[in-house]
């Protein structure tokens, strides 16, 4: 057979998306190299299958496909030693091009799919120019293997022949079974070749379910029919339409089905649509069948009838608005006098606001009337005329405002509250007007309660919400805001009453001032002069190391008054501290700190009377215990002196500071020894030796 270059023709999106939506999505490709499906019967078992990527099929049309089977389960029962076999004693591979000749005259899929497979060059154009979205697929194995899945997907002979399916007659109806596909490679161990799994069997088997979701809508010589895809999407793939004038006998609709054009999140709620051209007021039946990946088709739907009827062409157009009396108005339109056959004759309907939902007002009017009357009148008022057709479809006339003579303003606003950040932006609200002709709002300000008002705003604010922004730092304490309400007639209202609004604090206190320093018996005395902002609270007084390499402020104390005197009596190592003082204000604000006052405060020397030094001897274990102490003084080191006599004593041993007894073994039996021990504290002072005498 000679394969003639075949011109593939994209009818809509929808039948090239729907390729897509069988296969993985991108995030399953690295796990899934080939995705199966299955549909069990009682003596047979169809598997359909489908490489992931372009290469892979490329690869399965050059070294096929093995499948192996795993029997789980007989009559119910788990087997302990599930039976595997395989099924293939060559690869599945797309059939020889000679053999694709008969049911590619027949079926123009298993042509797609020869082209695909073995054409020197692969297409792809569309009709004209109606043709809707085209899936612009550039490289040319993307192509091919696109194309190949939608031809498989709408023939199940066409995968058959193209090596993406196989029929398993050799079932049993009480077992169930994993189908494994693997893409034959001989290169690699068989547990690392391409493969893809599925779990199937009678047990599991479904029937298949009527169409869901039908529903028929009228138009001018059109029929629309509607039904839910997502639904039953792991059923059925696609659709056909069936159509009938007596209800009895049905004839299908299109040469091809029809497919879903989406791919959703929500694929439940998809809705597959067809319309189809009649003639008007003749009345037709349709009914859907849904058709799965395996060429089976499904039970049809109920028939459903519906009859197209005439559309109104034109829109009612108001022309008049005469006011009667004081309340009330006639309208008049004109419309098309042909096209009131058309027509179930029209109906007033009424609104707040051009872009508010119309209600009808009245009953629905003869289809030769053109005028109407309405009362009582609202402050606002938009009418619409719209023209009911036979089949329901509305024709509205534009939205006409009508309103009578208003002299009445909107009530004062109430409810003004206010939020400042400090920033300076004050967030002002208040209750909505309930006046249905309501325009806006216009907002005033002072900085005197009893001085006059200026607007801040220069248009109307729409809504019960306005921002303003103050400079905060400023001799003004507080502000004071107005507002009033405004109708669409301009009427103003009387102002709201008068919001008062505090100002934050954003200005910190005067810094305090140390006046003197000096040490005593009792300890460090510190004195200041206060801060001179009114609105300070308490004094802190913080203090710090100078000596550590990163200076550390430490806060020791706050004040509960004004008090200008403060005593650090805390014990503390003989280094150099510096003071200082920090003021705080009613709203938590601090003043910048003093200028820090230093102090050098000088440790007490050690005295002989500050070391505690003892020692004991034990002949058993043949050492001398020496121990000592010393009171709250911190210690770098010891020095341990040794000799027979007090006039003989030579530093013996050099101790670290944290250590406080040793035990001496360099001893002779019978001699009396005398031992001195001497502190040295952190900041160089040596204290005096101590002396001990132990006889051992």
């Amino acid at each position: 057979m000679v394969l003639k270059k075949h011109t593939i023709l994209i009818r809509t999106l929808f039948v090239l998306l729907f390729a897509f939506c069988w296969m993985p999505s991108a995030a399953q490709v690295d796990e899934i190299q080939v995705a199966v499906l299955a549909r069990a019967l009682k003596d047979n078992i169809k598997l359909r299958w489908s490489p992931t990527r372009p290469l892979l099929w490329q690869q399965g049309n050059k070294n096929g496909y093995h499948i192996t089977r795993t029997t789980l389960t007989r009559k119910g029962e788990i087997l302990k030693n599930p039976v595997e076999e395989r099924l293939t004693a060559s690869p599945i591979k797309p059939e020889p091009l000679p053999n694709w000749e008969e049911l590619a005259k027949q079926n123009e899929y298993a042509a797609v799919m020869a082209q695909s497979i073995f054409g020197t060059t692969f297409n792809t154009t569309a009709p004209g120019t109606d043709t809707g979205a085209i899936m612009a697929i550039n490289d040319e194995n993307e192509q091919r293997f696109t194309f190949a899945l939608l031809a498989a997907e709408q023939s199940f002979e066409t995968a058959k022949l193209g090596g993406l399916a196989f029929t398993d007659n050799n079932v049993d109806e009480n077992e169930t079974y994993v189908y494994n596909v693997i893409l034959a490679d001989s290169t690699l161990p068989i547990d690392q070749q391409s493969k893809g799994a599925v779990l199937t069997g009678y047990p599991y088997h479904e029937r298949l379910p009527i169409p869901l979701g039908y529903t028929i809508v009228t138009q001018d010589s059109q029929i629309i029919l509607e039904w839910n895809y997502g639904m039953l999407k792991r059923f059925y793939s696609r659709y056909t339409i069936e159509k009938s004038e007596d209800g009895n006998n049905f004839k299908r609709l299109e040469a091809q089905p029809i497919f879903n054009a989406q791919t959703p999140e929500d694929e439940q709620n998809v809705t597959l649509v067809y319309k189809d051209s009649v003639p008007n007021n003749k009345e037709f039946y349709y009914r859907i069948k849904g058709l799965t990946a395996f060429d089976e088709t499904g039970p049809p739907s109920k028939a459903l009838s519906a009859m197209a009827m005439p559309t109104p062409k034109f829109a009612p157009i108001i022309e008049k608005r005469i006011f009667e009396g004081e309340n009330g108005v006639r309208i008049k339109w004109s419309f098309n006098q042909e096209e009131e056959i058309s027509i179930k004759g029209f109906q007033l309907r009424r609104a707040n606001n051009h872009d508010d939902f119309f209600m009808d007002v009245g009953e629905l009017l003869p289809p030769q009337s053109r005028e109407t009357t309405y009362a009582p009148l609202q402050r606002i008022n938009y009418f619409k005329v719209v023209a009911i057709g036979n089949n329901e479809v509305e024709r509205p006339s534009f939205a006409s405002i009508v309103q009578p003579v208003d002299s009445i303003p909107p009530k004062p606003p109430v409810g003004l509250t206010a939020k400042i950040d400090t920033t300076g932006i004050v967030h002002l609200s208040w209750e909505e007007n309930s006046e249905e002709d309501l325009l806006g709002y216009r907002i005033f300000r002072s900085n005197n309660p009893n001085a006059e008002f200026s607007q801040v705003t220069s248009v109307e604010v729409k809504e019960n919400l306005f921002s303003d922004t103050l400079n905060i730092k400023n001799l003004n304490r507080k502000i004071y805001y107005k507002l009033l309400a405004e109708d669409q007639r301009f009427n103003a209202s009387q102002l709201s009453e008068t919001l008062e609004v505090t100002l934050p604090d954003v200005t910190p206190p005067s810094a305090p001032v140390i006046s003197s320093y000096h040490m005593n018996e009792k300890g460090t005395e510190i004195k200041w002069i206060p801060s001179s902002s009114l609105d300070v609270v308490s004094h802190s007084i913080y203090r710090s190391d100078t000596r550590n390499e990163e200076v550390i402020w430490k806060k020791i104390y706050e004040t509960a008054k004004l008090d200008t005197l403060f005593l650090d009596m805390e014990t503390l190592p003989a280094k150099t501290y510096s003071y200082t003082v920090v003021a705080t204000d009613n709203k938590g604000l601090e003043s910048e700190p003093s200028n820090p006052a230093t102090i050098r405060r000088m440790e007490k020397p050690i005295e002989m009377e500050d070391l505690s030094f003892t020692g004991t001897a034990n002949r058993e274990l043949r050492f001398i215990n020496l121990s000592w102490k010393i009171g709250n003084r911190n210690v770098t080191e010891y020095r341990l002196f040794k000799g027979t006599s007090k006039e003989e004593l030579s530093l013996y041993k050099t101790m670290v500071g944290a250590k406080n007894r040793y035990n001496d073994t360099q001893l002779t039996i019978n001699t009396s020894y005398t031992y001195g021990l001497q502190a040295l504290s952190e900041n160089g002072q040596l204290s005096p030796i101590k002396v001990i005498e132990v006889n051992y």
